[in-house]
């Protein structure tokens, strides 16, 4: 039997940096994460955001020893390496930036996370296996077919 299904939803950018927060605090020392980030001048233009995952996001990344496997557009490339100085984290590859679309996805091993960017982001997150091993097939895939540079 299927454990119990648990989801939430997060809204505003205080909202995404609890969600954000949380998530990374449920990963277990040493996981590695699947990250999809098609956010495009949302997150380019929002130096607040930008600070928050440097800052914070990678900061409980590095204590716990996470890594990720991150998938980004094109567009994002220059302002990810200059925000980021120890990619040590991700292993990243890149989509053409057709591929830009305000939202990211994160997926660990007992939870999805989306969240949708914009003035007022608003996060949703399921905690369910079949859903968890349904994303992260589909980003496998994507994987598979995004480019090193």
């Amino acid at each position: 039997p299927q454990s119990r299904n648990e989801t939430n939803v997060f809204e505003g950018i205080r909202g995404l940096k609890m969600a954000y927060e949380q998530h990374i605090d449920g990963l277990e020392k040493n996981e590695s994460a699947s990250v999809m980030v098609f956010v495009g001048s949302e997150f380019s233009q929002s130096r607040e955001l930008r600070n928050f995952f440097s800052e914070v996001v990678d900061k409980k990344m590095i204590q716990k020893h996470c890594r990720s496997n991150m998938i980004a557009n094109k567009s994002v490339h220059a302002v990810i390496k200059k925000d980021r100085p120890d990619l040590s984290l991700y292993t990243i590859k890149y989509l053409s930036p057709q591929f830009t679309l305000p939202y990211a996805l994160n997926i660990s091993r007992k939870e999805v996370m989306i969240s949708v960017w914009g003035e007022s982001p608003i996060v949703f997150t399921i905690k369910n296996p079949t859903v968890v091993q349904a994303f992260q097939k589909n980003f496998d895939h994507l994987w598979s077919i995004a480019k090193k540079n």
